[in-house]
């Protein structure tokens, strides 16, 4: 968070943050508002500070030999009325402070390649030229932190729970012909130690 009001001129760094040799506890870092944050305090409807991607809200690939290049967006209505989805969704975002709650010496040590935790809305990615493949949300910074610190995400202060649902894949398939999951899809009457490997190859064939 410091480091993004620092990246938008909103505040600016008076000293750092050090341990004094002769303290129990160190000297905090002192911080001042600059003229940019002070005028936006000021405002009586003040909205939620601008978290906009540079990314657009929708992304089309091309074909799977060539899936790098990006189409052009049609002018369309069904292209306007998802990408109005995608912004009514970062609209939401923009009401709402996720967080990582761990000590900042924590914190600087995740190794994550391009994770940017200013980085707070998301675009649909679509495939093979068409609306109909692929769709699904990326660009939060949530989505690349690894997953031994998801614990620690909050959303407004508050503690998150990552929820796992058992065989969920094979579950939507059934419950779209209404038929109920019962036992395990992935046990096929195999040694038990393929479990996993059963399991990659049924949602890599489905995906």
């Amino acid at each position: 968070l410091l480091d993004f009001f620092v990246s938008r001129s909103l505040i600016e760094i008076v000293s750092e943050g050090r341990k004094h040799p002769d303290a129990k506890q160190g000297i905090p870092t002192q911080i001042r508002a600059r003229q940019g944050l002070i005028d936006y305090l000021d405002q009586d409807d003040a909205s939620p500070f601008d978290f906009r991607s540079e990314y657009p809200q929708l992304v089309l690939k091309a074909g799977k030999e060539d899936s790098k290049r990006h189409l052009i967006i049609p002018d369309t209505d069904e292209a306007r009325q998802l990408a109005s989805g995608v912004d009514q969704i970062n609209e939401m975002l923009g009401f709402h402070w996720a967080d990582i709650e761990l000590p900042d010496a924590e914190l600087k040590q995740i190794d994550v390649s391009g994770l940017n935790l200013p980085e707070r809305t998301v675009r649909r990615i679509f495939n093979n030229g068409s609306f109909d493949e692929g769709g699904r949300f990326y660009g939060g910074w949530w989505e690349r932190i690894p997953s031994r610190y998801r614990p620690h995400i909050t959303i407004d202060g508050m503690p998150t729970v990552e929820m796992d649902y058992s065989a969920i894949q094979p579950r939507l398939l059934l419950a779209e012909r209404g038929v109920e999951l019962d036992g395990d899809p992935y046990d096929i009457g195999i040694d038990e130690r393929f479990r996993p490997l059963v399991k990659e190859t049924f949602n890599r064939l489905l995906n």
